[in-house]
């Protein structure tokens, strides 16, 4: 019974991992140099979720996936649901994936979260995100306002604030660049997304898919070193070895990430 259940919890792992992985690339995201996944991944489901939705006699407004929209919505339904049957048979039916596989897919993801990290911090940092209310707020009455503009006009009073919010994103992103500082890194990322998550819900700001997604692959990243601190009897993921890729290609990845996202 307890081997079962240590399977069920590794297999589980492993298809959430496959599920985000896949999910980050067909969502596209803002990015400046490097080419996006999504311009090539996306096409076909978002063709897909336009068929469900015309089938289900669900209106949408936008023919690709926009932030928050409801062709997004049902591209990560579709998305869950074949997975969680995927997920299904292959534990009745097949091996439960292997530790290797899991490092790459940590690996992806860790990469992948630090993209945007470093793209959100950045524009923090350097005052790209929140900017100073316009003439056209500050001479209107604060009822008026709705509250995703009301917020982003606060956050654009203080700059010593968003220097702080800026460089806290960026440590977490350079700590999942590195195996040995990757959890610390996650653990952050976890407390950041968090915040934004319950932001973008609270105040109606529309990222609320991508954030949440950010979310769940930040707690995917912790999970393995959390169940191994809780009891290593939960533990479901060996730590990664030290020598994964080669070090000249992971500075090299590095720097193309900083490039992209400065």
């Amino acid at each position: 019974m307890q081997g079962m259940k240590v399977r069920l919890l590794r297999h589980g792992y492993s298809m959430t991992g496959l599920f985000l992985a896949f999910l980050s690339l067909t969502i596209t995201f803002d990015r400046n140099w490097l080419p996006d996944p999504a311009s090539f991944f996306g096409i076909p489901f978002q063709y897909l979720a336009k068929q469900v939705a015309l089938g289900m006699g669900i209106p949408y407004t936008l023919e690709y996936f926009a932030s928050d929209s409801v062709l997004l919505y049902i591209h990560v339904l579709l998305f869950a649901a074949v997975f969680l049957l995927i997920g299904l048979a292959g534990f009745f039916f097949l091996r439960t994936p292997t530790k290797l596989s899991d490092r790459w897919l940590q690996l992806w993801l860790r990469y992948f979260l630090s993209w945007q990290l470093l793209y959100y911090g950045w524009n923090k940092v350097f005052k790209w995100q929140f900017y100073l209310p316009e003439p056209n707020l500050l001479y209107r009455t604060l009822g008026s306002l709705d509250p995703d503009i009301l917020y982003w006009s606060v956050m654009g009073l203080s700059r010593p604030y968003n220097l702080f919010l800026g460089s806290i994103e960026v440590l977490a992103a350079l700590l999942l660049f590195f195996r040995k500082t990757a959890f610390v890194g996650a653990l952050l990322s976890v407390g950041i997304l968090l915040n934004i998550v319950a932001i973008n819900f609270t105040y109606d700001i529309s990222v609320k898919v991508y954030s949440s997604l950010l979310l769940v692959i930040s707690l995917y990243l912790a999970g393995p070193e959390l169940a191994r601190l809780w009891s290593k009897k939960w533990a479901f993921s060996e730590p990664t070895p030290s020598k994964s890729w080669p070090s000249w290609v992971q500075t090299l990845v590095i720097c193309l990430l900083l490039f992209d996202s400065l």
